[in-house]
């Protein structure tokens, strides 16, 4: 069945919002799996008759404490494959609904246009970056054919510019621009301090003090001696 909403909200909220509501539905035959349908292993609570309908369908099992254990996970129905009887007898007797009753967004109509909902799901930032691509492939393109757009006017500037700088510093003609950016990094830069570099060279040795004379202590005493 078909329905339509009609809604002003934000159109990727309210995909999310029908989304949410939906209730499990048990697997029929003859329909199609919308989804990989597996059956866990373990234990199943069948009895031991039952180990051949099982087997019929390529499961291994063993018997464990009186019922049916499975010994590895087994994928019973894979996407898009027609649902067969068997398998929907065995889903079941395990009480597994494996698919939903739920609505799907299949198209959006917006200001006349009509679009996959798909779209809904690209991001501001998936459309920045292809834009930033187309960009530059037009930029490339119009330097390439030599056709200024305004995608490649700042390269066309820019490359002028360097050829102008070039031409300048090899013929020794200033121009304010040329002077302007180069001054930029030079006052940015920290200012360093030199230090006084101390001069190497072979010292001197030094030489040994001479010995300060003693005085006579003779006459220091008045001739007491003599």
């Amino acid at each position: 069945s078909i329905g339509l909403i009609f809604s002003n909200a934000d159109l990727k909220g309210v995909r999310d919002a029908i989304a949410k509501n939906k209730v499990p539905a048990p697997a029929k035959a003859g329909n199609f799996a919308d989804n990989d349908v597996v059956i866990p292993k373990g234990n199943t609570g069948l009895e031991p008759t039952q180990t051949s309908f099982l087997q019929a369908l390529n499961i291994a099992t063993k018997i464990n404490k009186g019922t049916i254990e499975i010994l590895n996970d087994v994928t019973l129905i894979k996407k898009g494959a027609k649902i067969g009887g068997s398998e929907a007898t065995l889903l079941a007797k395990l009480n597994i609904m494996p698919f939903f009753y739920e609505m799907r967004c299949k198209q959006i109509f917006e200001a006349g246009s009509m679009f996959p909902a798909d779209i809904l799901d690209i991001t501001d930032d998936q459309l920045m970056t292809a834009f930033h691509e187309a960009s530059a492939n037009v930029a490339a393109l119009a330097l390439g054919v030599n056709i200024p757009t305004a995608a490649s006017l700042r390269f066309i500037i820019s490359n002028a510019f360097q050829n102008v700088a070039a031409v300048s510093l090899a013929t020794g003609f200033a121009i304010p621009q040329l002077a302007a950016a180069t001054a930029a990094p030079a006052a940015a830069a920290p200012a360093h301090e030199e230090k006084p570099v101390e001069k190497k060279g072979k010292k001197e040795p030094e030489k040994p003090k001479e010995p300060e004379p003693v005085e006579d202590d003779g006459a220091a005493l008045g001739g007491l001696f003599d």
